[in-house]
């Protein structure tokens, strides 16, 4: 517990240190080579935003926006590693979805959901539409209106629950996965349960 303790305190001091910071935005070099070297930024960056109290966006940003621009479809791990980091922030608290949401980041990754999900047959953006489905999932639970939001997704959740003896063994574990994870949620059970709501939840 006090191992905890302490390491809560150093991220905290990492996060008010500016020349910290700055050696951290140095390492930031892009290409294949440096991937190893950003992802341990990266992971500092996700670490930082999954304190309790976060609140420093505007300075954090440059580091934010280095985490979002691996999501890139045509980079297989860095896509897939990007959006297992940015699903643990998002299904953290809800100030980190409003921030997301502000700078467009869960619109562009429900447009990567959208044309991956129709190339599923390529092994790069099938990896890519996995992960986006892992994001949307958690991304519900900390907030249930993005089942509303983002129906494409909700839909194929379902869509993939009616007819899962015709997925593969990884999506179908994939799917049950998610299922179990979106609706865990009082407010994900009252959506899905609503008479007017697209979906079924018996």
């Amino acid at each position: 517990m006090k191992d905890k303790i302490d390491d809560y305190r150093e991220l905290r001091s990492k996060i008010k240190d500016d020349l910290f910071i700055k050696q951290q935005l140095s390492l930031l070099t892009p290409g294949i080579e440096n991937s190893e070297k950003r992802f341990l930024v990266h992971e500092f960056t996700r670490s930082a935003m999954l304190l309790p109290g976060f609140n420093e966006y505007e300075r954090f940003k440059p580091l934010i926006d280095a985490l979002i621009n691996e999501v890139d479809p045509n980079d297989l791990l860095g896509c897939s590693t990007a959006l297992e980091m940015l699903a643990d922030i998002a299904s953290s608290k809800k100030e980190n979805i409003q921030y997301f949401e502000s700078i467009g980041l869960l619109q562009k990754i429900y447009d990567l959901f959208q044309m991956t999900k129709q190339h599923t047959d390529m092994g790069i953006t099938h990896t890519g539409y996995y992960s986006c489905i892992r994001f949307f999932g958690y991304l519900s639970t900390t907030d249930s209106n993005s089942l509303e939001k983002f129906p494409v997704f909700t839909a194929d959740v379902f869509d993939a629950i009616y007819h899962f003896d015709l997925l593969d063994p990884l999506r179908c574990k994939l799917t049950f996965e998610t299922f179990a994870v979106m609706t865990k949620t009082i407010g994900a059970k009252k959506y899905l349960s609503n008479e007017n709501c697209l979906f079924v939840l018996n």
